[in-house]
């Protein structure tokens, strides 16, 4: 993120005056707007684990964050009277860059991560209790989006079902659940018993 800040600006420069010398003075402004970015960028929520949710649900962080940074970088360049009469559509282009560059890379990121679950690393473990429809549509979901990095080991049985899921085996009896997620690691459990 620190580098889409660098790189946007540099790349707004281009667009706006046709060449890569950026001036001293807007140098010092993304310079600034990198030392800003540590601590917001440290704070916010970017940098929670998004897995299982999309893209759109991240991207309003994202945009957050890197608004936070600018604004940041212009009330303390008024409060430190550093001249702020920059070129506005070097600004916009500049602030837009960098939203872009950061959804990119997580577009990047999300991508690189879903191939390296679907090879079988990454994997977090679940189990369920119940062995109804819904433990069958959950377990059928998961097993077309291998990308979702989520292995189930098998199901519980809470309410005599019996063998009830297809190609997913049976671990044990409720009581059993306890022992079973601490001897195993288990990441996860679900429950999809009916309501």
């Amino acid at each position: 993120d620190l580098a889409s800040i660098a790189c946007a600006g540099v790349i707004a420069w281009w667009l706006r005056f046709g060449n890569v010398e950026v001036s001293l003075i807007y140098q010092r402004h993304i310079a600034l707007a990198v030392f800003l970015a540590l601590p917001v960028l440290s704070l916010s929520r970017m940098y929670r684990s998004w897995r299982g949710q999309g893209l759109f649900a991240e991207l309003p962080a994202v945009a957050g964050a890197f608004g936070l940074i600018f604004g940041a970088t212009i009330l303390y360049a008024v409060a430190m009277k550093i001249p702020v009469n920059l070129s506005r559509l070097w600004w916009g282009m500049w602030f837009l860059g960098t939203i872009a560059g950061g959804a990119m890379s997580r577009v990047l990121v999300r991508r690189v991560a879903s191939l390296v679950r679907e090879a079988g690393l990454d994997l977090r473990t679940a189990v369920m209790v119940g062995s109804g429809i819904d433990a069958q549509r959950i377990v059928e979901a998961l097993d077309r989006q291998r990308g979702a990095g989520i292995q189930v080991l098998g199901w519980f049985d809470a309410q005599g079902q019996g063998n009830a899921l297809p190609h997913t085996p049976r671990l044990g009896d409720l009581d059993q659940l306890a022992a079973y997620v601490e001897t195993h690691h288990v990441n996860q459990v679900w429950v999809t018993l009916p309501m």
